[in-house]
């Protein structure tokens, strides 16, 4: 990889610690079934924890201020505005509470407390590969007094397909591969034969774990290509929607960072509130290193994959 960047100094209690090299004795078995034992001690080290969501509809009056969800409406600090892009209002999509994450005992990488608040354009008309798009989601953090939270009303500019339905989250510990394609799988030197049988193990992963699949951190559940490579390209000013960065000159440097990215959070086209992305889609919140060590929320990056 390329020399990094000096990094700023974080807080003290909120400087980034390298997740623990963590796996289920399920995984470490399938990675041994499926012919992968020459590799299976590197691949063991990149599992990674994630949070899995899932989502059950409900009323709104049974969410507790500052309680984590998807959908619904947000519970924003006392004069804070909702967010806009082009003068536009944003749809809501999720806010994560960090104390009920840290309570799950995997997210040393986040402030141990306060909530990160996901917005989406309703429109759905940015797909991540285009620099011009930033701005057409937002993610805030909070970390102040739960007495300033205020339960929101729609705006409304937001038309009554662009509220999703609010619901209630059940958080389960999950462990993670990285994609085919990913940038994290490059020192593994797969054979063909062994990438094929690693793409049949996460398509069994995946599988298996049912047809809605929404997480926060860990590895995500791509779809299409290496999400960490599109954020590091686009996020730096590189269009990434045909192949004209192939002649780029910064395109080299650059994607050697893409390892450097983090999954936030994953939402999937589900039922229960009522999100539909594309056909049959799901949406991702991409965070640097450097951004989350210095808990600088608003340089996270979006993508949209579907089928």
């Amino acid at each position: 990889g390329c020399a990094k960047p000096v990094r700023a100094q974080a807080p003290a209690r909120y400087v980034v610690r390298r997740e623990p090299r963590w796996m289920s004795d399920d995984i470490g078995t399938m990675i041994r079934e499926f012919g992968l034992s020459r590799v299976s001690g590197p691949l063991c080290r990149l599992v990674r924890q994630s949070i899995r969501l899932r989502a059950a509809r409900c009323c709104a009056e049974e969410l507790e201020l500052g309680e984590s969800r998807i959908g619904g409406l947000p519970d924003l600090p006392e004069g804070w505005a909702w967010p806009k892009w082009n003068g536009e209002d944003l749809g809501f999509i999720a806010q994560i509470g960090l104390a009920e994450v840290a309570r799950l005992g995997i997210a040393g990488c986040l402030p141990p407390s306060g909530i990160l608040y996901f917005f989406y354009d309703p429109e759905q008309r940015a797909w991540g590969f285009d620099p011009a798009d930033r701005g057409a989601w937002r993610v805030l953090f909070y970390d102040g007094a739960a007495d300033m939270l205020r339960r929101q009303v729609e705006p409304p500019s937001l038309d009554e397909e662009s509220i999703c339905e609010p619901c209630k989250l059940k958080m389960s510990v999950e462990s993670t591969l990285p994609p085919t394609e990913s940038a994290f799988l490059s020192g593994l030197a797969l054979t063909e034969a062994e990438g094929s049988r690693y793409y049949d193990l996460l398509a069994e992963l995946e599988e298996s774990r049912g047809p809605v699949l929404n997480r926060f951190l860990g590895h995500p559940d791509q779809i299409q290509y290496d999400m960490a490579w599109e954020s590091q390209m686009a996020s730096n000013g590189v269009f990434v929607g045909d192949l004209s960065y192939m002649g780029d000159p910064r395109t080299a440097e650059l994607e050697k960072g893409a390892s450097n990215w983090r999954l936030l959070l994953q939402i999937d086209s589900d039922p229960e509130p009522n999100m539909m992305w594309e056909d049959d889609g799901r949406i991702y919140y991409w965070i640097h290193e450097r951004a989350l060590e210095q808990r600088d929320f608003g340089k996270a990056w979006f993508v949209l994959q579907c089928y």
